[in-house]
């Protein structure tokens, strides 16, 4: 999976504070990081601690259409997409420095996620927004995908991509409100331009990551459900109690996370409360082979922190004020090292 999940994955702010997990530095010298939020702002970083390259958009934008709520790779380049009610908002990086304007055919995307590049092919790029998916074959141009058959105000809560058993899946998340009532739907396409399922009244999951094999989603009291093709779901018993908010995917195992709570798993199928829990929802997690060692980040408003327990935090080296929130990350491997400039 190559996405804003994995070793700079995926930004869930809650009221302006959120948090972030990396792989331990500097063990993984050829990956670059790059994470975006409101303003357009870009940033990124060779070493996961040392941040540079703030790109913000220009104030002519319009505030409420200059927000970037996603962004990932297919191992290659970076994407980001957001906007706003009106227009969509979609830049590419291969450097985490120079941005290229992409045009969207949709308005008010929410989520991106990737396939991986094979040899000279680029990876498919899938985005989701309240009415269905646009897709790009090619990283640089973008047309109409699978709409979602949703009646009233619909909303796409979070996406992952993974290949399982049931072959590539992209597997959306959302809500709709109608009549005063709000239910949940589930989307699984192979390739963003049908739906190879779509369930309604489905349980109220808000969080979705991929690893292992299979997809996990999570929700309030308790919820916790693993797919292999995102389409048949098995729940998995946790405590009623918590309501979790969010799930990722570090490379190694599963954090599913809650108040005051969290809960671990290395295949997404046997579960077990972990011994700590963070204190802030993360914007990603990883822990691989060449990083075993899990480091975290917790960013706010004008700060940036780094943990390697998720209890501990210390400031990381950001050279500008974090005015604007971040609100997704992603990482990729480099075929050489890239200096920090």
């Amino acid at each position: 999976m190559r996405c804003a999940r994995w070793s700079l994955a995926f930004l869930w702010m809650l009221q302006g504070l959120a948090a972030i997990a990396c792989a331990q530095t500097p063990k993984a010298p050829n990956t670059l990081w790059v994470a975006v939020g409101d303003h357009g702002r870009r940033i990124s970083s060779t070493d996961g601690i040392l941040w540079a390259n703030d790109v913000l958009l220009p104030e002519s934008v319009p505030a409420s259409e200059r927000t970037l709520r996603s962004v990932c790779t297919d191992g290659t380049r970076f994407v980001a997409a957001g906007g706003g009610p009106t227009t969509g908002l979609l830049l590419a990086s291969s450097d985490g420095r120079n941005w290229e304007p992409l045009a969207s055919p949709a308005p008010a995307l929410a989520a991106i996620a990737a396939t991986s590049a094979s040899g000279s092919q680029p990876g498919t790029f899938v985005a989701a927004h309240p009415l269905g998916l646009i897709v790009s074959s090619d990283g640089h141009h973008f047309d109409h995908g699978a709409r979602f058959p949703v009646t009233g105000h619909s909303s796409v809560l979070q996406m992952a991509q993974g290949n399982g058993e049931g072959g590539p899946r992209f597997v959306i998340l959302g809500s709709v409100s109608l009549g005063g009532l709000t239910s949940f739907w589930r989307a699984a396409t192979e390739d963003g331009t049908t739906l190879a399922s779509f369930t309604q009244d489905a349980p109220p999951a808000s969080s979705i990551a991929y690893g292992s094999g299979h997809f996990v989603a999570v929700g309030p009291a308790g919820l916790l459900e693993t797919s292999h093709d995102g389409h048949q779901w098995q729940r998995i018993p946790t405590d009623p109690a918590v309501d979790f908010q969010q799930v990722l995917w570090s490379g190694r195992r599963f954090l599913a996370i809650g108040p005051g709570q969290a809960w671990s798993s290395d295949d997404g199928l046997a579960w077990n409360r972990a011994p700590h829990s963070p204190s802030h929802l993360l914007l990603a997690i990883s822990e691989t082979s060449e990083s075993p060692d899990l480091h975290a980040w917790s960013a706010s408003e004008g700060s940036l922190f780094v943990s390697t327990d998720l209890l501990t935090w210390k400031p990381a080296n950001v050279a500008f004020p974090l005015s604007a929130p971040l609100r997704a990350a992603a990482s990729l491997r480099l075929p050489h090292p890239l200096r920090q400039p």
